[in-house]
């Protein structure tokens, strides 16, 4: 289990060849949308996604990017 409190960086990543699966919760509510609205911009995807597209759908939640995407 992992805790983090609130404005503590993190980043979700794997950067392993095996596939990962997480389950996390968020409290108060209300973060889920960002991850469902970012699913169906990657799900609609023909190339990399725009970093700025990401970064923009975050700030709509309160969530701020602090560096570049991490590389595999």
């Amino acid at each position: 289990m992992v805790w983090l409190p609130r404005e503590t960086p993190h980043v979700f990543a794997n950067l392993g060849d095996e596939p990962v699966w997480a389950f996390g919760t968020v409290t108060p509510a209300g973060l889920e949308g960002m991850f469902a609205e970012q699913a169906e911009y990657f799900a609609a995807l023909d190339g990399p996604p725009d970093p700025e597209r990401i970064k923009a759908i975050g700030r709509k939640y309160r969530v701020r990017s602090l560096g570049p995407p991490l590389e595999a």
